[in-house]
Formats: structure tokens, sequence, C-alpha cells
């Protein structure tokens, strides 16, 4: 990861964002790689997949998704940067924190080279596009898909 010193490197909490909802065995394999290689570079990882491991009771684990995003937020809020992880443009959440990162002066990283995206504010408008508007002519917008 550049523009991070050694320095400031050694221990530095890095976020793992990605997709979880709906993904097969909600994304682990790969927040696990990441997580992996941030270990790998010196980096102390922050997992929201783990955290939810380390509730203490069942039913932390069986929280609902606003509950998970506002102890997620929390952690992220004590990271120096984060990762996005492949697909975090089509999760709502991914994005949400993105966005919040880059409010709050963060650094948002690429889960997979590991490169600064340096511009988060496209990424979100792409991901609101996909979210919120038509997919086009074929297939109109994403909540007929529900309907």
């Amino acid at each position: 990861m550049k523009h991070i010193s050694e320095q400031e490197k050694k221990g530095a909490r890095v976020y793992i964002s990605g997709p979880i909802t709906g993904m097969m065995y909600n994304n682990w394999d790969t927040f696990l790689l990441a997580e992996r290689r941030l270990k790998s570079l010196g980096f102390k990882p922050v997992n929201p997949l783990k955290l939810t491991l380390s509730a203490k009771s069942k039913k932390n684990r069986e929280a609902t998704w606003e509950e998970f995003m506002r102890r997620d937020i929390s952690e992220l809020a004590k990271c120096a940067a984060m990762v996005l992880l492949p697909g975090s443009q089509n999760s709502k959440g991914a994005m949400i924190e993105a966005g919040l990162a880059k409010a709050v002066g963060m650094k948002v990283y690429d889960g997979i080279g590991f490169k600064q995206i340096a511009d988060v504010e496209n990424l979100l408008d792409e991901a609101r596009r996909l979210v919120e508007k038509s997919r086009g002519p074929s297939y109109g917008p994403p909540d007929a898909d529900f309907k």
C-alpha cells in the first residue's frame, strides 16, 4: 500500500469492506485472503466477519443488518485506511463504508492490488446507478426483480 510510511504501517488498523449479504458463505474466503495479505504487509486488519464470530452471544451473531452496520462503522472509525474487496460496488454496506471513509479523509484501497482508489466518488456514483436507477430497457429497475 503506497503513501503509508513504514512507521505508520506498523500495526496500522485497516478495515476490510466488501459484499457479505447474499454471497456464498458470506464471502468468507475473500475476506480471509485480504486479511492474510494485510497481515503479511505489516498491517492490523479489521475483518467484520470475524467481529461477528467473536460476538459473545447468539443474539449478537443474529443482529439485523442495521445493527451490524452500526458496529462495523464504529470499528471503521478506528482505522487508518480501508480496502474494498471485489464486488463492493454492488454492496450497499460497502458503499456506505467507503463514503464515510472518504468523508473523514481516510485512504481507500482496492482489495486486489492494494492500489489507492483515487476517485471514490465515481465508485459511489456507479454503485448508486446500479442500485437505484434503471439497468437498461431490457432489465428495468432493480426493485422490479422482487415484485
